[in-house]
């Protein structure tokens, strides 16, 4: 994992840790090695192997995540968005009524000003 870090990270160097280690470094320029890789090398060396397995292995992506999620539901040929499932069992919505808009509340709706609002 050191050689790792030392590699790839940009934050760390191994023979600075040494030094940490030893106490090698002056109390004045500690702030230089605030990095996790520093601090919690251990938390740090655990999290590298989880995110390569899961690079490997898993799903990292929310994309991949939304694709599994949906891979059985139906897609809208319009735009590509994902239709939801609809339970067989939900009631039908009872139809709009087609009485008209009573006189009065039309012709308060056409007395709005709409420079007012």
């Amino acid at each position: 994992m050191e050689a790792h870090a030392d590699k790839y990270s940009q934050a760390f160097n191994l023979e600075s840790l040494r030094k940490l280690e030893n106490n090698q470094i002056p109390e004045k320029e500690l702030y230089k090695y605030s990095s996790n890789w520093y601090k919690n090398f251990d938390e740090m060396g655990k999290k590298t192997i989880l995110r390569q397995l899961f690079s490997k292995y898993g799903i990292l992506s929310t994309e991949l995540q939304q694709a599994i999620e949906f891979e059985d539901k139906s897609v809208n040929i319009e735009n590509g968005s994902f239709l939801p499932d609809v339970p067989e069992d939900i009631p039908d919505i009872p139809d709009i009524i087609d009485d008209p808009i009573p006189t009065e509340v039309a012709n308060e709706t056409e007395q709005i000003d709409l420079d007012k609002l």
